[in-house]
Order: C-alpha cells, then structure tokens, then sequence
C-alpha cells in the first residue's frame, strides 16, 4: 500500500473510531462541504452540516448498539485526486 493510500486507511479508521463513540461533530468533521450522505430509508443529504445531522440522527437511535468497520483496502488513483477504501463493517 502506497504512503497516500496508508493515509487514507488511517483517516477511515479515525473515522470509525470517532463513530463509535458517536462523537457526531468529529464524524461530520470527515465530510467535504459538498459530501453527499445516504441515510437509511431516508433521502440523500448534501454538504457538511447536513451529514452532521444525518449522522446524530443515526447515532442517537436506540436500536444502534455500536457501529465500526475496518479497512483492509485503500487505493489512490495516479492523479491522486481520488481513494478508494473498502473493508468490513
């Protein structure tokens, strides 16, 4: 894995750590302004402070006991405009 891709899988991983422990201004932290967030059975929200809110409403649903993944691929593309992660959740 490149150095950039080894960022990448780290900046995921914070990302995961941050969710489980549902620290929602640190979750939405790790979004563009203009990232598109899909919530489940809801419609598709777009730009930083939305996805906050999109996330606290996930977070704070009792029926969530705990959420994590874990990256095991990170790839950038050669222009190195664009990653790639996938994993297990």
């Amino acid at each position: 894995m490149s150095p950039a891709a080894k960022a990448l899988a780290k900046l995921d991983d914070d990302w995961s750590a941050a969710a489980q422990k549902k620290n929602v201004p640190l979750v939405a932290s790790f979004y563009a302004d203009d990232a598109q967030v899909y919530p489940p059975n809801e419609p598709t929200v777009v730009g930083r402070a939305a996805a906050e809110e999109a996330w606290g409403a996930m977070l704070r649903d009792p029926a969530l006991i705990t959420i994590s993944w874990k990256t095991i691929h990170a790839e950038i593309s050669s222009s190195g405009e664009m990653g790639v992660t996938s994993g297990s959740y």
